[in-house]
């Protein structure tokens, strides 16, 4: 429905600021350029191995034993499974030292596109802009790395980096209802209006393939629930756990994120049969937003309660069965190993799908475990900078 006037609350409120942890690295890699020929110079060549060729992830001959040096995707097994497998006196040292290359040389083609969405980040200028909004370049591109880290998807990490940042952008802004129309952002506070800008500039610039298929409608959906979150919270209400339950597994943004990876997968796979799956939404993808929600409102929830902010997923427990805050929490933990189970068992079952498209929710909900398995490792991305470090900071001594 057309709006045609701002409502009078608007008035340019001033959005409150929250202190959060800064990023783990910053700028760092804003002006990175991989050498790939002074790089190949420094080592001898590994040109014997032929089945193996770097920066291609060529490696479906491999044995069972030498596959594990393979197995340094997640987080800080980087390092150490090279160093296992260094250890095994069957080694294949030609192999090993190709693995080695391979990682390394993959790695430079992370760092130049951390490199693009930093300078991208750095244009945006948020600090200045919407100070109150998180800096999480780094963590942001470190899920999309955990997801698919082949050199052929360079653009679906690219915009998937972006689409986590676009979420949280708006997540942190979404307290004021407003319409997806040019003409309606004249009327809106300021820090909306930057908000609003930096949507429809970053969805034009992917305009061909977020309209395909309904992702603007995911996305729809998705700010639908931040707003009916920001009323919640004006109006002081708790609601019932399943509600919220409904509504903030939407509120995580990972049924967007899920159609965000298509952009990365081969469109043989990317159908508009695989489009509908994710819409449905499939037991995967329904674990995945699942899993994303209760491990933020399971970690947050001291956080939470010392800044405004709407009820979450422990307090509406708690309210609705009156019980206390390890019972509610022991109901959550249930609650995540159960969606781990429906992940699982939806792996073992026929779906109208490839596995290049199951694959995705499942490394989702992996990253999601990463981060949150002790603390919140987004907000306080400390907590994981081994982990990023072993995946793009620490190349494999060669």
């Amino acid at each position: 429905m057309a709006v045609s006037s701002a409502p009078a609350s608007l008035n340019n409120p001033t959005r409150p600021l929250v202190s959060f942890s800064p990023s783990l690295y910053g700028n760092r890699f804003s002006s990175f350029r991989a050498d790939y020929e002074m790089y190949l110079k420094t080592i001898e060549p590994v040109s014997s191995v032929k089945h193996l060729q770097p920066t291609r992830g060529n490696f479906h001959n491999l044995s069972s034993q030498e596959h594990i040096i393979y197995f340094k995707l997640f987080c800080r097994q980087t390092n150490s499974s090279c160093s296992f497998y260094g250890e095994d006196p069957m080694k294949n040292e030609k192999l090993l030292r190709g693995a080695k290359l391979d990682f390394n040389l993959l790695m430079m083609i992370h760092k130049e596109e951390l490199c693009q969405l930093t300078r991208w980040l750095e244009e945006l200028d948020l600090a200045t802009k919407l100070p109150y909004v998180r800096k999480r370049m780094f963590e942001n591109y470190f899920w999309a790395v955990s997801i698919f880290f082949e050199p052929c998807y360079s653009l679906g990490r690219i915009f998937f980096t972006k689409m986590v940042e676009i979420l949280a952008i708006t997540d942190g802004t979404y307290d004021t209802p407003m319409q997806f129309v040019p003409s309606y952002m004249d009327q809106l506070p300021d820090y909306v209006q930057i908000c609003y800008k930096i949507l429809l500039d970053t969805f034009k610039e992917f305009s061909d393939e977020m309209s395909k298929h309904g992702r603007l409608y995911i996305f729809k959906m998705t700010v639908r629930a931040y707003y009916l979150e920001a009323k919640w919270l004006n109006q002081d209400y708790v609601a019932p756990f399943e509600e919220y339950l409904a509504n903030g597994a939407v509120s995580t943004g990972c049924n967007m994120l899920c159609f965000a990876t298509f952009m990365g997968i081969n469109t043989e796979d990317a159908t508009v049969e695989a489009c509908d799956w994710v819409k449905s939404p499939s037991k995967i993808v329904q674990a995945l937003a699942l899993n994303g929600r209760l491990y933020n409102d399971l970690r947050n929830y001291e956080d939470e309660k010392n800044r405004e902010h709407v009820a979450t997923s422990v307090r509406c427990y708690m309210k609705e069965h009156g019980v206390t805050v390890e019972e509610a929490c022991s109901e959550i933990v249930r609650r995540i190993e159960n969606a781990w189970k429906d992940a699982n068992e939806s792996l073992l079952k026929p779906t109208p799908v490839s596995m290049e498209v199951l694959r995705r929710p499942l490394n989702m909900i992996r990253m999601v475990h990463v981060t949150y398995k002790h603390e919140d490792g987004y907000t306080h991305p400390h907590n994981i900078k081994e982990d990023v470090a072993a995946m793009l900071i620490d190349p494999v001594p060669i």
